[in-house]
């Protein structure tokens, strides 16, 4: 079996729990190396030991992170106290404490440690968990390893207990000339990398990290008023401010402690946001910091419309009309009677597809407050008729009979829902070959009344 040496990076924040690492800078970065010392790690790559890549990829990125990055780091080591045959399964320590400016203790430590004993993986990553702490957005663990279990427990197993505390992983597997089927056990944690060689496997460690730490993350605060809570339940879309192009649409959700969830978007400069209401509301160019968690506060002026039936409970006869809503006389979204409908704070034109239909002009919807329409509850008519009758719907308004509905000569039943009032029928069948063949019926609906004509 080929050596192989594996590089992990685990993200060990939650990005929806609050960051409990209090005092520190905000860009400050809070880095563990979880170091394997077992015997296995002895196995040479090239004509180099899997420990010495490891040690020396360890100890030039300890620099390399001190002294670009803000930065408290500490290193775990594990399988170096206790001889193989022990298969010590707690053989785990903390050798350097998370501090700032570790990068020569760390170096001076791993020069006193050498590969020993088993591989008490699963074990080690739990106890790098305590390690941290604190909950921080910027947590982060870093693995190296030659990916073998020896303590009969799964690492898998030990993802999901993470996941289950709210610890997110950053899926990224490194490896350097790894046979694909010896990864088949770790194919739980993340994605995988194959480097050739031991520079390649410097590489992209560098890359990978670079890349998690100019990652943007994001929260976004739809502001009603003063109101501390955020609005909810949104959909949203976050675009590229540069090119405009979409990076993700989400719907907006908040966490247990009514916070809005926190997303990592990638390293952009600048970003804008539509937020999916009606109508839709679209950012200013928001311009994001690096190495800081950005809270995106956008105003959500949103008042609300009903219009709901008066004392009334549908049928299998009912069929919902239409809101249709419009806003400087152009349409802007439909929803169904009844139905409690979101608005942001402007002045709208609502038409109902009742029969007859309604017309509310220039409804003025106002933040945090509630418009309620009321309608009498409809009746219903049931139609039976011979094809091929051509037949309208008339109602009085204002004393002025009007038509509101025409009946669908192929169909010899129709059921319609109709709010209250006196209605006629104007009709001709097809056998009456002149207009003296025009017949009138009539009939008053009333409130949840079911009239049944036949013509």
């Amino acid at each position: 079996m080929r050596p192989f040496l594996l590089l992990l990076i685990f993200l060990t924040s939650s990005l929806r729990a609050t960051d409990t690492c209090a005092g520190r800078p905000p860009e400050r970065f809070r880095v563990l190396f979880l170091l394997d010392a077992s015997q296995s790690m002895e196995r040479k790559w090239g004509n180099e030991r899997l420990w010495d890549v490891a040690k020396r990829t360890v100890e030039e990125f300890a620099i390399f992170l001190q002294k670009n990055y803000s930065v408290e780091m500490g290193l775990r080591v594990y399988g170096h106290n206790s001889p193989m045959h022990l298969n010590d399964c707690e053989d785990s320590k903390l050798e350097v404490p998370i501090e700032e400016n570790t990068a020569q203790k760390i170096i001076a430590r791993l020069k006193t440690i050498k590969f020993k004993g088993s591989t008490p993986l699963t074990y080690s990553l739990e106890k790098s968990a305590e390690d941290l702490g604190c909950n921080s957005r910027k947590n982060i663990i870093i693995l190296l390893t030659d990916g073998y279990e020896t303590c009969e427990r799964d690492p898998c197993e030990m993802v999901q207990k993470l996941l289950d505390f709210r610890v997110t992983i950053k899926p990224l597997i490194i490896g350097m000339n790894v046979d694909p089927k010896d990864l088949e056990k770790m194919k739980c944690i993340g994605d995988f990398k194959n480097a050739q060689n031991a520079d390649d496997f410097k590489k992209e460690l560098f890359r990978s990290f670079t890349d998690v730490a100019n990652k943007k993350s994001i929260s976004i605060y739809l502001q009603k008023d003063k109101q501390p809570i955020s609005a909810t339940n949104i959909p949203f879309t976050i675009f590229n401010a540069k090119n405009n192009n979409p990076i993700a649409t989400y719907h907006h959700c908040l966490s247990k402690s009514a916070t809005p969830d926190s997303l990592m978007i990638g390293n952009y400069d600048s970003v804008t946001i539509k937020i999916h209401c009606t109508p839709p509301i679209v950012s200013p160019k928001i311009f994001l910091k690096k190495f800081i968690h950005n809270n995106i506060s956008i105003p959500y002026p949103e008042g609300k419309l009903v219009i709901a039936w008066d004392q009334f409970k549908p049928s299998s006869l009912y069929e919902a009309p239409e809101i249709l809503i419009y806003k400087a006389g152009e349409w802007i979204a439909r929803y169904f009677i009844p139905d409690s409908i979101s608005l942001m704070n402007g002045t709208y034109d609502v038409q109902l597809t009742t029969i007859p239909s309604v017309f509310y002009p220039k409804l003025e919807i106002k933040a945090n407050r509630i418009l309620t329409k009321s309608l009498p509850a409809p009746g219903f008519l049931s139609l039976s008729k011979n094809s091929g009758i051509h037949a309208d719907l008339y109602t009085y308004k204002n004393n002025i009979l009007t038509k509101c509905y025409t009946f669908q000569p192929s169909k010899t039943i129709e059921n319609l829902t109709l709010l209250p009032g006196k209605y006629k029928i104007i009709y001709r069948t097809h056998r009456s070959l002149t207009i003296y063949g025009t017949f009138e019926k009539q009939f008053e609906i009333k409130t949840t009344d079911q009239v049944q004509i036949n013509l």
